[in-house]
């Protein structure tokens, strides 16, 4: 007896599906069109920097240090990101350089440059990993996540300093960008 009412109310919800999902798929294709076309996609710039403004108050909030500590500031971001699904990126400028946060769908990451060459971004960690500074090696060559780069930035301050402060600072090729 359970399994005919388990059945039947799998069979009704997917026939809810199908009727449904038409209508749904059509009704976010013409409010993505109108947005577009009529309102220059002004919902969905307000949506990117609503996202936006969330993960400056996010970073603000778990990493205290980089804020308290080291004197960061939050800046305007020096590129124009599309927005697109939970992208969200944030500029710290701190003691001469800047840091580029990045989130989308779960993946978090940290660039670095220094504050005159706006556009050489590189990984934060791969900056440390391949630093010649320093005699000790470093045991904090990771972060993994906003709760864990507080301790990170901390432990290898220095180096990035260092590393940044360097004349031949300059981006990656584009197929040493990490994946």
């Amino acid at each position: 007896m359970s399994v005919d009412i388990v059945s039947r109310t799998s069979t009704f919800t997917r026939i809810l599906k199908a009727a449904f999902f038409p209508v749904v798929f059509l009704y976010i294709l013409i409010f993505h069109f109108v947005d577009k076309r009529i309102f220059g996609g002004k919902f969905e710039r307000r949506d990117s920097e609503r996202l936006r403004e969330s993960f400056a108050v996010e970073i603000q909030e778990r990493v205290p240090t980089l804020f308290a500590g080291f004197g960061g500031q939050i800046i305007p971001n020096m590129e124009d990101y599309p927005p697109a699904f939970d992208y969200a990126a944030v500029t710290v400028s701190v003691d001469g350089m800047l840091l580029l946060f990045t989130r989308c769908r779960g993946d978090f990451q940290v660039d670095i440059t220094p504050v005159d060459k706006p556009s050489a971004w590189r990984e934060i960690a791969g900056v440390v990993k391949n630093s010649t500074f320093g005699s000790k090696p470093n045991p904090k060559t990771d972060y993994y996540g906003l709760n864990d780069f507080g301790r990170f930035f901390g432990a290898n301050f220095d180096i990035l300093r260092h590393e940044v402060d360097k004349p031949d600072w300059r981006p990656p090729g584009v197929w040493l960008r990490p994946v």
